[in-house]
């Protein structure tokens, strides 16, 4: 079943890199779309703790595992939340009860919905 979810999200982040063309995006390891944009990155692997401490990260999506959740803190990028299991559907409370960015519900969301958030992270001040 996670291998279902995390194709649904490839494909909820394809489907925004169409809404929003100047979106960039890097996907890490896992099932890589035949069509990709000019504006996304594939890795096998990065340090994520780096990339977050990069000056122009404006936002993070993520699965909200308790380290994502600390080092997005850390670094003061809002992260947009996409829980899946264990720890994750606390941890994306927490993080919207601390201000620190917005969950979404991975079994109902879809490209406008996660593109409106990470819109809302990145240009709310709040966050």
């Amino acid at each position: 079943m996670i291998c279902l979810k995390r194709l649904y999200f490839v494909y909820i982040i394809i489907d925004i890199i169409l809404l929003r063309k100047s979106l960039f995006l890097v996907l890490c390891k896992g099932y890589i779309p035949s069509v990709l944009n000019a504006n996304i990155k594939v890795v096998s692997w990065l340090p994520q703790n780096d990339l977050l401490a990069h000056k122009d990260i404006k936002a993070f999506v993520s699965h909200v595992g308790q380290h994502s959740l600390y080092e997005s803190a850390y670094h003061g990028v809002p992260v947009v939340a996409y829980p899946l299991f264990g720890d994750q559907p606390s941890n994306a409370k927490k993080a919207e009860y601390f201000g620190l960015g917005i969950a979404v519900d991975h079994q109902t969301v879809n490209a406008q919905q996660l593109l409106e958030a990470i819109e809302s992270v990145v240009s709310e001040p709040r966050y």
